[in-house]
């Protein structure tokens, strides 16, 4: 499903013509990847030795003009295992983004796409996705695509409206299903004033093949009132229908504070009532000139379309890394997130991979999630601290079916944890990184179901030429399971070079 979508992203692109040939940019890279480890199936009861050798080309395609913007990878992951723990095979990654402006000023399509490997069950030893050495993964394929209407109603140009229609699915080979989204949205908003307007008509439909499905629908009238730059305040109030849970129509109304005092800081609340419950987002960032602070907490209905395309876990780092350099000085945030994706998947943010896992199921379900992250700059250090908690409860959301994927072992699953990571620059081109990660996953059904992780990772990576670098570290990871403790130590060696 997926390898239409991707080729419908970069046929759009082609159909330019080689006249705008120089706006297109391709880059290609390798790295080889040699993972020595005497637990590599994290077995607590038979743990298995072996060397894993992972060759992993990347190819990355990227567009940036008035009418067109795209940005497409595809990394296969090789994997060997000379003792043969796991049957040697390829695991695909393949990303897409792209926006279109069909017809100026009205007219845009956007596409996403994405396949990626995840843990089979939040509950397993793995201790995080980018030394991935588990046989026992799942692939998973998320794409969406979302054509959209924008424009001036001309009424002496009182209003702006706009209109849109999202489709999405995602496939799984494990035994959840595919789950397929279908999203309308249409808003009309005043002119900007002291004191303006804003009317949202959307509905939203989730079906499952084993039949979790779900459907929402509403309209919400606001009201604006901006004194000044800095401050707005909003007010609404509607009516919804939905069949979360059990279904429930009535009157939805919540209100929403938006106050940026300078560039360094940012602040905003909105809280609103459901006939289902309440939804929240709240985010709160400041920056000085060598620390950014973040908190953020969010309660909302998701599903897994909306947590794989939205990259789960890696939020954190955007909020945390966003004002600091080198990614402030980042102006567009498309790229300036892309350049921090790339970084924590290639291993060069000490810390990442303690953040939680998206839950891998085929209904919709309640999310609450708080965040908290500081990072600091300094001339040679850099010291980056994170601390999360998210709860997923199955209760709330579709109706009917049975419980499948990682609910099927617990209706309410809670993830936390933290990380400390820090950052030395030996020279100008070498580092010691270190991090230490406790994140665990709990649950209940007929009794307590827990997994906790430990991991402590020390790097020492250098530059080995103009486009090539390298690193070795070591791993050390100890995990409690339901079959008892794992305990893994870990080389791991890397080698990356760039051609073009």
């Amino acid at each position: 499903m997926l390898r239409p979508i991707s080729l419908a992203i970069l046929g759009i692109a082609s159909g330019f013509g080689s006249a705008h040939a120089e706006g297109w940019r391709l880059s290609t890279s390798a790295s080889v990847q040699m993972i020595v480890s005497d637990n590599i199936n994290f077995s607590p009861v038979a743990p298995a030795s072996d060397v894993l050798t992972e060759v992993t080309p990347t190819v990355d395609l990227r567009r940036s003009s008035p009418r067109l913007k795209l940005n497409a990878n595809y990394s296969p992951r090789m994997m060997y295992y000379a003792d043969d723990t796991f049957p040697s095979r390829i695991a695909n990654n393949m990303s897409a983004n792209g926006s279109f402006e069909v017809v100026d000023d009205l007219f845009f399509l956007d596409a996403k796409a994405s396949q990626t490997q995840r843990r089979r069950s939040v509950f397993n030893a793995q201790p995080n996705l980018l030394n991935s050495t588990l046989g026992d993964s799942t692939e998973t394929r998320v794409f969406s695509l979302s054509p959209s209407m924008r424009g001036t109603v001309r009424l002496g140009d009182i209003a702006t409206w706009k209109s849109s229609y999202t489709i999405a699915r995602s496939e799984s080979s494990r035994r959840e299903g595919a789950l397929t989204t279908r999203t309308f949205s249409g808003t009309l908003q005043g002119a900007p004033a002291t004191l303006s307007w804003k009317g949202v008509l959307s509905s939203r439909v989730t079906d499952s093949g084993n039949a979790n499905n779900s459907e929402r629908e509403s309209i919400v009238g606001s009201l604006i009132y901006k004194p000044d730059v800095q401050i707005e305040l909003t007010g609404r109030y509607g009516y919804e229908k939905s069949t979360i849970g059990n279904r429930r129509d009535g009157a939805t109304y919540g209100g929403g504070l938006d106050w940026r005092p300078s560039q360094r800081t940012a602040l905003s609340l909105d809280y609103d009532e459901r006939p289902y419950g309440s939804t929240a987002n709240y985010k709160l960032s400041h920056r000085l000139p060598r620390t950014a602070f973040n908190a953020a907490y969010t309660r909302n209905i998701v599903s897994r379309i909306d947590t794989l395309l939205e990259g789960s876990g890696l939020e954190d780092l955007y909020e945390t890394l966003a004002f600091v350099e080198p990614y402030a000085s980042i102006a567009d945030p498309e790229e300036r997130r892309d350049a921090i994706r790339a970084d924590a998947l290639a291993g060069r943010i000490p810390g990442y991979g303690s953040l939680d896992s998206p839950i891998l199921t085929d209904r919709e379900y309640r999310r609450s999630r708080w965040s908290l992250g500081v990072v600091h700059t300094g001339a040679r250090n850099t010291l980056s601290f994170t601390m999360y908690q998210s709860t997923n409860d199955s209760g709330i959301g579709s109706g009917g079916g049975s419980l499948t994927g990682d609910f099927a072992e617990a209706s309410v699953i809670v993830q936390k944890g933290w990380t400390i990571g820090l950052s030395h620059r030996l020279s100008p081109v070498s580092s010691l990184n270190f991090s230490l990660n406790s994140f665990d996953t709990s649950g209940r059904v007929t009794a307590r179901t827990t997994t906790e992780r430990n991991v402590f990772n020390a790097t020492y990576s250098t530059a080995l030429g103009a486009y090539t670098s390298g690193s070795i570290g070591l791993r050390m990871m100890r995990g409690t399971v339901a079959a008892g403790d794992v305990d893994e130590n870990a080389l791991i060696a890397t080698v990356s070079t760039r051609f073009f």
